[in-house]
């Protein structure tokens, strides 16, 4: 027997997420996660597409990054090559001239 999905609450309006359109966070402690120690919370925050808009418009500037999952992914390799995941290739999209 399978579980049924309850759909997501967003964390910072309190409302069930209905759009398509959802966003996952990570919060951390202070302004910067790089030093000797960093706080973060266990849970990740849930947002819904209306709630990411306000923040948008309250002067966030995502700067978000398309990925995905490396096929050549090794396990504590420190090379660029073999993370979990890497860019996604975006296709050029200047038009190649035929003369």
């Amino acid at each position: 027997m399978t579980r049924q999905k309850l759909p997501d609450k967003c964390d910072f309006c309190g409302k069930e997420i209905t759009s398509e359109t959802q966003y996952t966070m990570e919060a951390f402690q202070g302004k910067s996660t790089f030093g000797d120690m960093r706080i973060r919370a266990r849970a990740r925050l849930d947002m819904c597409h209306p709630c990411w808009l306000e923040v948008c418009k309250n002067g966030y500037q995502p700067n978000l990054i398309k990925e995905l999952k490396n096929p050549q992914y090794r396990a504590g390799s420190k090379l660029a090559a073999e993370k979990y995941y890497i860019p996604y290739p975006e296709p050029d999209t200047q038009e190649k001239l035929v003369a």
